[in-house]
């Protein structure tokens, strides 16, 4: 049948050839348990004796871990390269400029905060750069403990006319640092004397409707979507195709600790 009258057809043959390595992987691991004759020794050597029923190959359980990485990478035999730590991303030329420029500009609009008079996020100095300046504030509140409510609420003020000041796409240094849905979370550190002291975390909120699942879940979430597109209904297979798809795109952007972001399609 021609590709083109089977759009699914060169998809299939990539997913089976995957099976097809699962499938070689697990063979091999059978030929490496099973107990093996020795042949490397004289006449006058004494045979070992193996007892084969004491020699019994590793069940398939005890390679779980590397079953599921094997499907969230979709690397049958060298998934373990793909999980080194990615090299740093280049910071956008935005956030290298001088932070005072912008604070200043910022201070402007924000007339009624500093009427106040209270205890503001610092100003920085001259020279820092706009991404220093945000980790420096990150440090006030992780080992500073800073969590005065007048503080945070130049700290969120700051943030949003970042945000407004910048690209979506530029965003993502912004949120590694101060997630959009920000929350500070009471914890403790130990200092150089290892006294116990007080800190807060940053955490990004999480929806309570959102529930994290662990590698051997997801790793049947993608089991079961290639199965649905190579034997499923013929009406359903391109969509559970392009779930299988969308679903390896996240977890490779995941592993790679890519900032990125998906806006919805909206159909006509």
């Amino acid at each position: 049948m021609n590709p083109s009258n089977n759009p699914l057809k060169p998809a299939k043959n990539v997913l089976r050839s995957f099976l097809a390595d699962i499938e070689s992987v697990k063979n091999l691991r059978q030929c490496i348990s099973e107990p093996k004759m020795a042949t490397a020794f004289s006449v006058n050597d004494q045979m070992p004796i193996f007892d084969a029923t004491k020699c019994i190959p590793a069940p398939e359980s005890f390679w779980g871990k590397e079953n599921a990485y094997t499907k969230l990478y979709a690397e049958a035999y060298h998934f373990r390269s793909f999980m080194h730590r990615p090299k740093t991303l280049p910071v956008p030329e935005y956030y290298k400029q001088p932070a005072l420029h912008l604070y200043l500009i910022w201070k402007k609009e924000e007339k009624e905060l500093f009427h106040r008079k209270c205890k503001m996020i610092p100003a920085p100095a001259k020279e820092i750069t706009l991404s220093d300046y945000l980790q420096k504030l990150a440090l006030e509140i992780s080992e500073g403990n800073e969590h005065r409510d007048v503080w945070i609420e130049s700290l969120r003020s700051f943030l949003q006319f970042i945000r407004e000041d910048t690209d979506l796409d530029q965003q993502g240094v912004l949120d590694i640092i101060f997630p959009k849905k920000m929350e500070l979370r009471k914890g403790h550190s130990f200092d150089a004397n290892s006294n116990k002291v007080e800190c807060r975390y940053i955490l990004r909120k999480v929806e309570n409707v959102v529930y994290p699942i662990d590698i051997f879940a997801a790793s049947d979430i993608i089991t079961n979507l290639i199965k649905a597109v190579l034997e499923g209904r013929p009406n359903s297979q391109r969509s559970t195709a392009e779930a299988l798809g969308f679903a390896w795109l996240c977890l490779a952007v995941g592993s790679y600790r890519l900032v990125t972001r998906e806006s919805p399609i909206i159909p006509f």
